[in-house]
């Protein structure tokens, strides 16, 4: 996603606003990252913290990796 231009930003995000209720997206934020190397990694620390880390599923498949 890190390469993606605006015009397919804009598309993703008026799709997830069309397909969610107002309260799910209120504090969305959907754009994109401009330290290529270091995106992913931003990614999966996103996930981690609105997951509060308290899901040992996650932190087991994350160990795994």
């Amino acid at each position: 996603m890190s390469h993606c231009g605006e015009l397919l930003m804009s598309g993703i995000r008026e799709r997830v606003w069309a397909r969610t209720q107002p309260l799910a997206t209120s504090s969305l934020r959907i754009e994109s990252c401009d330290d290529e190397a270091s995106s992913g990694v931003i990614g999966l620390a996103h996930v981690a913290i609105d997951r509060g880390l308290t899901s040992l599923e996650f932190l087991r498949d994350f160990a795994r990796r």
